[in-house]
């Protein structure tokens, strides 16, 4: 299952205590004026914090991955020919057979002709009835919530509760992470 862009929201406004934007994502009436201007500006700052949050972590912790199949006559294929942006390109086959390539700011270089290529991409960027490309496993919106909350705190010059944030955002993270390999300490030996 998916991870909803919406429960990534609310759930940061509940831990920064956005009341008005929990309102306004759950249709409940809101205060005019002032108040309401407020609660929707930070619904879409938390939106905007919220999509920083998803492609920080398909870039840097937990790949997002994907294969398709290109072709070119010259052995040349441009990015945009991909259908999402690629960060790493894993590997490339021809007829089933992996085949040498060579990556370029622009472009990647391999065989002519058909080729599969497997490479992680970045995330784009989701509203907020969107779901991400993230299914809810190691990462869950409880983690994703945590590092918006962080990125809020830290636009809005809330420096001391940017740190808490982050500081939980990456235990999570880093915790989900580590949860799927065992530990192994070796016998202690003595001489």
């Amino acid at each position: 299952m998916k991870i909803k862009m919406m429960d990534v929201v609310k759930l940061a406004a509940v831990l920064l205590q956005l009341e008005g934007v929990l309102a306004s994502l759950s249709g409940e009436e809101q205060p005019e004026g002032e108040q309401q201007e407020k609660a929707e500006a930070d619904k879409k700052l938390l939106l905007r914090c919220a999509n920083l949050v998803v492609g920080e972590v398909a870039a840097e912790y937990l790949p997002l991955k994907a294969a398709e199949v290109l072709t070119s006559s010259d052995g040349n294929i441009d990015y945009s020919a991909f259908s999402k942006r690629p960060i790493e390109i894993y590997s490339v086959k021809k007829n089933g057979l992996k085949c040498r390539y060579k990556m370029y700011p622009a472009k990647l270089i391999t065989e002519a002709g058909e080729v599969e290529v497997c490479y992680s991409y970045v995330p784009e960027s989701v509203g907020i009835d969107e779901e991400l490309d993230f299914a809810e496993g190691k990462i869950t919106p409880r983690i994703l919530a945590y590092g918006t909350a962080a990125e809020y705190c830290l636009v809005n010059c809330l420096h001391e509760e940017a740190w808490v944030w982050d500081k939980r955002y990456k235990d999570s993270l880093f915790g989900a992470l580590r949860a799927g390999r065992a530990v192994h300490i070796p016998a202690r030996r003595w001489l």
